[in-house]
């Protein structure tokens, strides 16, 4: 995917530098910006953690993946802080923009 005007610029402020399989990120910039930021660094390993997460609840729960979130969603969501829902939004929307669409509920 391309990334808008305002994307890129929000991308450049950004580093990520992969050491002995650590991967270190520097981010900055408002809640948003660096949710953004991490999200889309770290696309590949939350597109690997919801596939482990998918396959792993239905073996040991029977139950699909969608269930948990969506229970997840009901608790805890609205108890969330403000900032930090941005922050959440920001990773949703640099995953989606890096080519794993994802929702604010998937990283709640």
């Amino acid at each position: 995917m391309t990334l808008t005007d305002t994307q890129s610029k929000i991308v450049a402020k950004a580093t990520k530098k992969d050491v002995n399989g650590w991967h270190y990120l520097t981010v900055q910039g408002d809640p948003y910006e660096i949710g953004f930021q991490h999200g889309y660094l770290l696309t590949d390993e939350f597109r690997d953690a919801v596939r482990v997460y998918t396959h792993m609840t239905l073996e040991l729960y029977g139950m699909d993946y969608s269930f948990f979130v969506n229970q997840v969603v009901k608790i805890h969501k609205d108890k969330i802080p403000e900032e930090y829902l941005e922050e959440m939004q920001g990773m949703a929307d640099g995953f989606t923009a890096n080519g794993f669409e994802t929702s604010i509920d998937d990283v709640n």
